[in-house]
């Protein structure tokens, strides 16, 4: 069924075509519409934790500070939550979770875009959105800076599944990809964990295709001088990218002697600011015991979406999805 509202009858000189809604971008529009509200209702509702206390003080005036970063995580997100304080006028639940809510409503879009890049219909993908509008579990931790974190990180899977159909060809997608990654890092450092991942898929994807990093071919190992080419333009984008962080932790540490949390803790580099309060060691019991426990809150908050996702993991391997 195709239905669609034109914006413009009589289109202006710069437009060539006239704008045109579907169905399915209304529906979508709706969708976003809906999670917007849920989450500013639960940003006025949501008790606020011991770490979102610190990480709603530190954005106070950090952009006319003129800082580079702080000794607790990347600074974007700081800067996005300033950029609230002067929207609002100061220091409140939802200035300090508006980045969040902006973000945690536009991740719907995402998740329909995914949906569809991994072969769903435009039904089951605008499902799929509703049920993340709608998430309990996303609600009730729309909060500091792991949505926009998340958000991004999404943004850049992405164009970078849409990169991997591109590996014999200009592989713009692979540089957007990367810039998404790294503003996702400039959020929250621990996306980092998602980087080996990427790699190994690109090179399970080239070897696949036989046109990679590496890939066999008549018995020889070949790469692919090209897509190197790109990757350390990636690469260059990446560190560009992150240069005020490693300014940032080049300064403190040549004039206190002091770096952010994940230098001085998980790098040794430095001294910490988090006496007391590093993390434990992880073991295998450790994961098996985090992994439970959060599973437990999921189930609670959304037993729903957690059984359908489940359900949904044997599809990723049909050539034929719905």
């Amino acid at each position: 069924m195709h239905f669609s509202i034109y914006i413009f009858k009589y289109p202006p000189p710069f437009c060539q075509e006239m704008v045109k809604i579907t169905k399915t971008t209304l529906l979508l529009f709706s969708i976003v519409l809906l999670a917007f509200i849920l989450r500013v209702i639960a940003a006025s509702n949501v008790d606020i934790g011991p770490d979102e206390m610190v990480y709603s003080v530190i954005p106070y005036h950090i952009i006319s500070a003129g800082r580079l970063g702080t000794v607790e995580q990347s600074p974007v997100y700081f800067y996005l939550t300033d950029l609230g304080y002067e929207v609002f006028g100061g220091i409140t639940a939802l200035s300090t979770r508006f980045p969040s809510i902006l973000f945690g409503s536009l991740m719907c879009v995402v998740i329909f875009l995914l949906a569809l890049e991994l072969g769903g219909s435009s039904r089951s993908a605008l499902l799929g959105s509703l049920l993340f509008a709608l998430s309990g579990f996303a609600l009730r931790n729309n909060v500091e800076m792991d949505m926009a974190a998340f958000f991004f990180g999404s943004l850049a899977l992405l164009f970078f599944l849409q990169g991997l159909k591109e590996l014999k060809e200009k592989r713009r997608n692979l540089y957007w990809a990367t810039l998404f990654f790294t503003l996702a890092v400039m959020i929250k450092n621990l996306v980092l964990l998602f980087a080996p991942a990427l790699l190994l898929i690109l090179l399970f994807q080239g070897w696949k295709d036989k046109n990679g990093l590496l890939y066999r071919q008549e018995g020889k190992i070949h790469a692919d001088k090209g897509l190197w080419k790109t990757i350390f333009y990636c690469g260059l984008i990446f560190l560009i990218g992150l240069s005020p962080l490693i300014i940032y932790n080049y300064f403190t540490y040549t004039q206190k002697g002091i770096t952010d949390y994940y230098v001085s803790n998980i790098l040794g580099i430095g001294e910490t600011v988090h006496q007391g309060l590093q993390g434990k060691s992880w073991t295998l019991n450790t994961v098996f015991s985090v992994t439970q426990e959060l599973l437990g809150k999921y189930f609670r908050a959304d037993v729903l979406l957690l059984l359908v996702g489940l359900a949904g993991i044997p599809l990723l391997f049909k050539k034929d999805r719905l």
